[in-house]
């Protein structure tokens, strides 16, 4: 699914990681894309591109729109749902270097308002990749400005997801909150 995009975006982050740092990586996604690539139905064309720069809302008429729709399908809901999700935990400390309760709270409920209306009781094994992916481009200096002390930040957050067999929003969320609140280091 995203194997070129991985090697790709590593090659450029190679003075951002370590060579351990990098093959640990790799090593990680080609695991986790291996265990994706045995479910056909969740190996197709995915657009993956929800957020909060692609979604609108028109408070007036209460009317949502989606930019940038046209050009893709939809396809895998881990794509979308994680692209979503993971930008609650990383916009804050990408822009402030931490992140408030609040966003962790929009974020458990974003969370489970998906999983308990939805029949996809498989998502949690592979959501941990997609969020991952985003983190990657994330921080990629050639793609995302930002101060480097949060670049930094936002790294650590990628190899706790990647540590993931399968995704732990709970354990996830309280390690975010616990290491990169603004009550963090009080």
């Amino acid at each position: 699914l995203y194997s070129n995009g991985i090697l790709e975006l590593t090659n450029e982050l190679r003075n951002n990681f370590s060579d351990i740092e990098i093959f640990e990586i790799k090593k990680r996604f080609l695991e986790l894309e291996e265990q994706l690539s045995k479910e056909q139905k969740r190996c197709r064309k995915i657009h993956g591109e929800y957020f909060p720069g692609t979604i609108h809302f028109n408070i007036e008429n209460n009317k949502k729109q989606t930019y940038d729709m046209r050009r893709f399908g939809f396809g895998e809901v881990c794509d979308d749902f994680g692209s979503m999700l993971i930008n609650y935990f990383i916009f804050p400390i990408q822009i402030n270097g931490e992140i408030k309760k609040e966003f962790i709270d929009i974020a458990n409920k974003f969370y489970k308002s998906y999983t308990q209306k939805s029949s996809d009781n498989k998502i949690d094994n592979y959501l941990h990749y997609f969020m991952g992916y985003r983190l990657l481009i994330l921080v990629n200096p050639n793609i995302v400005p930002m101060k480097e002390e949060n670049r930094k930040k936002i790294k650590k957050i990628l190899f706790k997801l990647l540590q993931f067999e399968k995704y732990k929003h709970n354990e996830f969320s309280s390690y975010i909150l616990k290491n990169f609140s603004n009550n963090a280091n009080s």
